[in-house]
């Protein structure tokens, strides 16, 4: 072909490349199928209540587990503070509690639409539903569950948690949250059982050996909850910014301002806690005496006071210092949930907590609509 023909097709051809650069990056198509991610973005996370439930399971635990009942008896003069935290840690406990029963049947409902193994559904209502029928019982009896019937929901809680964090480990995004929440389900069964075996296992078992495995299986207890705790301030001390751009994460560590603060507070805390004993023990030292006392757990494990004080007081502190987090804030909301559950897991209202925390983490692992409208901000 002669050079004169090839004149017009090499013309046009260097003016679609001029085209093309001048055209803007707006202009242009996105690659890798940007602009069908676009399209396929979630209108915003169905799972957010999961954020203020937890913000409140936080103000009832604090409030009504910890300053409410450890006020009376530590000072003079306190009639009119010991009534106002009273009244307002009893309000958040049944706020709390009626919460945590609609944020389960909202859970469940999001289930309807997502692939979730069908044994996970069925078992997540039957479990949810007893445990809220024995909240609302307890509610109506002064806040005294059967015993019975709140060990089985322990049980029957721990026992889905274990399964939903095995459905859920094979999610790199939710692997930490379902071995936290893993934890506090075995911890949840290692004091249900051998707390059923001491009710209704006299007759077949001496009164030796039934002790002998429950305190063995509340020191099994108390580590898996030292676990959970340990990972729980490894997730908080993960850097956000690395997180947020995509980046690989730092190596773990437990050294952030917050967590910090948290294990410094719950080491003078349980020091001072031990001091309240005393004959001449400051108000300060009695009030944390008798906060401790809520959380020494029966029949006592095998381990040392200090280690269990300092547990006890560290599981608030984690729970306050996920809040801070504000990063994955569903999977947040989830761990916090967990750990909330478990100063209150042999309690009706820890095992419908420990339920609603599971399921919303299998929710995220395991279904593609909840996974992205967690890592992805709606679009406005």
């Amino acid at each position: 072909m002669s050079d004169a023909e090839q004149t017009p097709i090499s013309s046009e051809a260097h003016a679609d490349e001029r085209d093309e650069a001048e055209r803007t990056p707006s202009d242009r198509a996105p690659a890798g199928g940007a602009s069908v991610v676009a399209e396929q973005q979630p209108a915003g996370d169905s799972l957010r209540f999961l954020w203020w439930l937890s913000l409140l399971g936080v103000a009832a635990l604090v409030l009504g587990r910890f300053i409410g009942p450890a006020l009376p008896g530590s000072g003079v003069g306190m009639t009119k503070v010991v009534a106002t935290f009273d009244v307002a840690g009893g309000t958040l406990s049944l706020l709390f509690a009626a919460s945590t029963i609609v944020a389960a049947g909202g859970t469940l409902f999001q289930t309807v639409h997502t692939n979730l193994p069908f044994w996970i559904r069925i078992v997540g209502m039957a479990v949810s539903t007893f445990c809220a029928l024995v909240v609302v019982g307890s509610a109506m009896t002064n806040d005294r569950a059967p015993e019975t019937p709140a060990l089985m929901a322990a049980c029957g809680a721990g026992a889905f948690a274990v399964l939903c964090a095995v459905a859920s480990f094979r999610s790199r995004v939710a692997r930490l949250t379902s071995i936290v929440i893993g934890f506090v389900g075995l911890r949840a069964l290692f004091r249900g059982l051998p707390g059923l075996l001491l009710v209704h296992g006299e007759k077949w078992i001496s009164a030796d050996t039934l002790r002998t495995q429950a305190r063995v299986g509340s020191t099994i207890a108390q580590l898996l909850v030292g676990g959970a705790l340990a990972l729980a301030i490894v997730y908080t001390s993960r850097a956000p910014k690395a997180e947020a751009h995509g980046e690989p994460n730092e190596r773990p560590s437990f050294w952030s301002p917050v967590t910090v603060f948290a294990l410094v507070l719950a080491v003078v805390a349980a020091r001072q806690a031990q001091l309240g004993s005393a004959p001449d023990a400051a108000a300060l030292n009695v009030f944390l005496k008798r906060a401790a006392d809520r959380f020494l757990v029966q029949p006592e494990p095998y381990l040392r006071v200090q280690i269990r004080m300092f547990l006890g007081f560290l599981t608030p502190l984690v729970a306050v210092g996920l809040l801070t987090v504000r990063r994955l804030k569903t999977l947040t909301a989830a761990m916090c949930l967990a750990i909330v559950a478990v100063d209150v897991t042999d309690s009706p209202i820890g095992s419908l907590t420990l339920v609603v925390a599971a399921l919303s983490v299998t929710l995220v692992a395991r279904s593609g609509h909840f996974l992205w409208s967690v890592l992805v901000k709606p679009a406005r």
